[in-house]
């Protein structure tokens, strides 16, 4: 079945409480306003909506319509389906829903992570010493989390998000086929093709196997024959990945071709486009975030809010723009975990995300406006709370890096 939107472009002059604003007149990340499209509320959304747009458009579906006298220019949008449909051809798509609270999903997350841990570094240390194994092996390790992610993917994204776990020796890998999967279920794959994308993140980086660990860990810039060598990973670990019994050319081609970018610059052949496989087009954005977001040797890592920035940046030159827009949707902005301050100075810690509102999440405040330590945490939802208590609009200003203010949120989840 056809599946369109019926949208209505309103001069923000003529909004009125009620309507569904489903698209702005400019770059959503240059606004405050959730990208999924949100309900105006009160005459304060309106007024703040006007400080950024000349014109929205409305879903008349969602929201009530305008009232007479209005001659509505109709515009079928490319909502998220139509744009996933466009990235995935033939493919049978689903609409997931979270069936799970992450108070509920987070204790079966931890528990599993530490499983998916161990199992990991065994896998890897017996894959370093030449071992192969059956790709079932790795479908039975990923299937728990990819349940996981079904069901709630806030729970394995703050478990990816923690950076400070020193037992974790493959991490990086970890967190990658967590969020390749967190992606892939936002596109609306089968939990078949999850299970694929959770393997292939998985075994991105396994050639780094063979590299020399002094090389891994250069906190320089590397000499052009170190990244030569460097660069050397993917073709190592293609053959080590073909070795295992049953693996797919799925996977095969998103070890292959994980480094490639959309504007050609990538390698090792400098695949650009739609030449490049879909789920290594996945991978690539996966592997860059976790990167970006992690402290390495030569960088600092990024706050989320950060990366998708830099993302956005990046997109149709590093990444394509539509999977830029989907993964940003996938991870959101401010997911559980993040350390933020708010307009009135208040500092906290993301614990609930809502799927609509994505940067009015629920909050656990640690910090007063004076930066003192409340005696008891106390929970706050930015969805029902707009004003301080002074009156004035009430906001993230801004995420902070972990550890700011001496508050590690791993502490509070781990």
């Amino acid at each position: 079945m056809k599946h369109e939107i019926k949208t209505i472009e309103l001069p923000c002059g003529k909004l009125e409480v009620g309507m569904f604003v489903s698209q702005l007149d400019r770059p959503w990340l240059d606004t405050p306003f959730p990208l999924q499209g949100f309900l105006l509320r009160t005459r304060r959304d309106i007024e703040l909506l006007q400080q950024f747009c000349d014109y929205v458009y409305i879903d008349t579906v969602k929201g009530r319509r305008p009232k007479g006298g209005v001659s509505p220019l109709s515009v079928n949008i490319k909502d998220s389906l139509h744009r996933r449909r466009k990235l995935l051809p033939g493919v049978k798509l689903h609409n997931y829903v979270d069936v799970a609270p992450l108070e509920e999903e987070m204790p079966v997350a931890k528990a599993l992570y530490k499983d998916f841990s161990a199992n990991v570094a065994y896998l890897m240390d017996e894959m370093s010493r030449g071992a192969s194994f059956q790709l079932k092996k790795f479908q039975a390790l990923v299937a728990p989390m990819v349940e996981s992610v079904i069901r709630n993917p806030d729970a394995c994204a703050l478990m990816a998000r923690m950076k400070n776990q020193d037992s974790y020796a493959y991490k990086h890998s970890m967190s990658v086929s967590v969020w390749c999967v967190i992606m892939g279920r936002q596109l609306g794959l089968s939990q078949k093709d999850l299970e694929e994308l959770a393997v292939g993140g998985l075994l991105l980086d396994v050639g780094k196997l063979q590299l020399p660990s002094e090389l891994l860990m250069q906190a320089r810039r590397l000499e052009d024959h170190e990244f030569e060598l460097m660069k050397s990973h993917v073709a190592r670990g293609l053959e080590t990945v073909k070795n295992i019994e049953g693996v797919s050319r799925t996977i095969l081609a998103m070890v292959e071709n994980h480094h490639e970018r959309h504007n050609g610059s990538g390698y090792p052949r400098g695949m650009a486009a739609n030449a490049i496989p879909i789920y290594a087009r996945i991978a690539s954005l996966a592997d860059c975030y976790d990167a970006i977001t992690s402290q390495r040797p030569y960088a600092h890592p990024l706050p989320p809010s950060e990366a998708v920035r830099k993302l956005y940046e990046w997109r149709n030159v590093e990444f394509q723009a539509e999977l830029v827009e989907e993964f940003i949707q996938a991870v959101g902005i401010y997911p559980a975990g993040t350390l933020v301050e708010l307009t009135d100075g208040q500092v906290g810690i993301v614990i609930g995300e809502y799927r609509s509102r994505r940067l009015r999440p629920r909050l656990l405040m640690l910090l007063d406006s004076e930066k003192n330590l409340y005696d008891v945490p106390k929970e706050l939802d930015l969805l029902d709370c707009l004003e301080s208590s002074a009156g004035q609009p009430l906001h993230i200003e801004r995420s902070l890096e972990p550890g700011s203010y001496d508050i590690d949120p791993e502490t509070l989840y781990i």
